[in-house]
């Protein structure tokens, strides 16, 4: 083994020695210091004494001690489990006069007016209420002696594991109670309740797009034809012309003497010829043309106009022009 490591253990194990050698001392010191507070009948404060004693260096006489300060105080039962602790841990090396005075106190606190209870587990450590601060190992079945009624055991386990169990102590008699956890308590389930849904508004469908509009072109009924007034017109002309022609052959007769010659009568032969001729020429011309405008021109002039209106509706417009 290297040298430095030997010396490291060396100065590890002497500085070990150490301070258990000042726990002695100071364990020591308070279990003097407890005796003389015990001996002056202040067993409360000789019983701290011992319990810090007990804390620095674990031994059977500081249990011994601290039983004997309870029962001098009349605290039996917890003079009782520590009086058992101190002749179990003891073992050969426990002392007539301990074994002596816990056989006593077991027969004073055997039956009533005291109750035994007898409490199971495993690997856990309980205080009795109000004796919270004293803790007792159970591994298996512990019996405790308690004056009667309810109490209140603090349970605590390994892995922290800690409960209050109540029990209720019976004068006389031995209830025995095993130490389980109370069931966890049930995991509370959040309902959530969805939020309502607002009804959609309905929606219309879009009306369906307009129709393109076709535009048409304006229908125009066919004007009606000039040719047969026209001709009309000429006729009604001639008829004029004939009726003037026939006026100055009319004064022309009443001015010639019956022994005219012949050859005088020839300008009044010709406006008789024109006379005639204007009056057949032109009745037959205005009555041709009257017949033929009348019937090639009956139709009225029509005209179709397409109007679209606000909504995409169309409409037509019809004119007529005579």
């Amino acid at each position: 083994m290297p040298v430095l490591i030997r010396a490291a253990l060396v100065t590890t194990l002497l500085g070990s020695l150490a301070l258990a050698d000042d726990a002695s001392d100071k364990a020591l010191a308070l279990n003097k210091e407890g005796t003389k507070l015990a001996e002056q009948g202040k067993h409360t404060d000789a019983i701290e004494r011992f319990k810090a004693a007990e804390v620095l260096l674990p031994r059977y006489q500081h249990h011994c001690n601290i039983g004997i300060a309870y029962q001098d105080s009349g605290r039996l039962p917890q003079a009782l489990l520590f009086l058992q602790s101190c002749v179990a841990r003891a073992g050969k090396n426990a002392s007539a006069a301990s074994k002596a005075r816990l056989a006593t106190l077991e027969t004073k606190l055997k039956g009533a007016p005291w109750g035994t209870l007898v409490v199971t587990g495993e690997t856990l450590r309980v205080a009795i209420a109000p004796w919270a601060d004293e803790e007792w190992i159970v591994d298996g079945q512990r019996a405790f002696v308690l004056e009667p009624g309810p109490a209140s055991l603090l349970v605590k386990r390994r892995d922290g594991t800690t409960w209050t169990q109540p029990v209720t102590v019976e004068s006389g008699s031995t209830v025995t109670v095993a130490l389980t956890p109370p069931p966890p308590p049930p995991v509370a389930v959040a309902v959530v309740t969805p939020p309502e849904k607002k009804p959609e508004p309905v929606k219309e469908p879009p009306p369906p797009p307009p129709e393109p509009v076709k535009i048409v072109a304006p229908v125009e009924a066919p004007a009606r034809p000039l040719t047969p007034w026209i001709v009309a017109g000429s006729g009604a002309a001639l008829i004029a012309l004939g009726t003037i022609t026939y006026f100055v052959a009319a004064s022309q007769v009443t001015s010639f003497p019956s022994t005219a010659p012949e050859s005088a009568l020839t300008g009044y032969r010709a406006l008789v010829v024109t006379t005639y001729a204007s009056w057949g020429l032109g009745a037959v011309a205005l009555a041709g043309g009257l017949v033929w405008g009348l019937v090639a021109g009956s139709a009225s002039s029509v005209t179709l106009v397409p109007t679209v209106g606000a909504r995409g509706e169309v409409s037509l417009t019809f004119s007529t022009t005579l």
